[in-house]
């Protein structure tokens, strides 16, 4: 029986803006190299694991969507066919949200990219694959949602493919920029570290210097007190008697 959509959550909708700070986080990890690689139609074992990361993220929050959505408010349950009208929900917001969001992390137009469909579909698919699986292991829904995806590598692949179809449509002399900047933005980073490592083993062997030469004033001392209670008691041992 289908409970009240009046006692049913409604959370933020699902739209580009809310699926653009998990893109931009993990897109912003490819190197300027792999955006090369990417340019060229080449990924790596890198850049999918990337993506992978990516599509993860986004497929557990569009599931827990998807289940607050269906979750009566009353009794905090949830059923199929309310579960069924949430999927349905989300596929009428979705539409090219992520696709869409992959372009506009480059600023192109989402228009007639061919890998598009197809990546919408499955993620999708694992989606309302995820969320079912919960009506029979209610109990385990952490488990369920955060749970990994069989087929990860083709949706990684697939987004691959998007972002080098849009990779194709920027302006050469702007990718050339990017690249240069995305380059220098590592280099720059890659001395702060050197900087840094640097400094704490300077601090390192300041201390072990410091340590060192107290370590060094204190023996001298001892072996200076050392050296004339010695002296003391050999010339009080041979002093002559009178």
């Amino acid at each position: 029986m289908n409970q009240s959509r009046s006692n049913m959550n409604s959370p933020t909708a699902i739209t580009r803006k809310s699926l653009f700070p998990i893109v931009t986080k993990h897109i912003d990890r490819v190197s300027a190299a792999q955006w090369c690689k990417l340019t060229a139609g080449i990924w790596d074992s890198d850049i999918q694991k990337i993506l992978a990361d990516m599509l993860m993220e986004v497929i557990q929050k569009l599931s827990r969507y998807v289940f607050k959505t269906s979750m009566c408010k009353e009794t905090g349950t949830v059923c199929e066919d309310d579960i069924n009208a949430a999927l349905e929900n989300l596929r009428a917001q979705l539409g090219d949200s992520l696709p869409g969001t992959l372009a506009d992390a480059l600023h192109v137009s989402p228009n007639n990219c061919k890998s598009a469909e197809p990546l919408k579909r499955m993620v999708q698919d694992e989606v309302s694959r995820k969320v079912k699986s919960v009506l029979s292991n209610p109990s385990k829904v952490a488990n369920i949602i955060n749970a990994s995806l069989s087929n990860i590598k083709s949706l990684a692949h697939l987004a691959a493919m998007c972002l080098r179809d849009y990779l194709a449509r920027v302006n050469p002399k702007c990718l050339r920029l990017f690249f240069t900047l995305k380059a220098s933005e590592e280099q720059l980073e890659l001395i702060k570290c050197q900087l840094n490592e640097d400094e704490t083993e300077s601090e390192v062997d300041f201390i072990d210097i410091t340590e060192t030469t107290e370590t060094n004033e204190i023996t001298e001392t001892t072996e200076t007190n050392e050296t004339n209670e010695i002296t003391e008691v050999t010339e009080i041992l041979i002093k002559p008697v009178r």
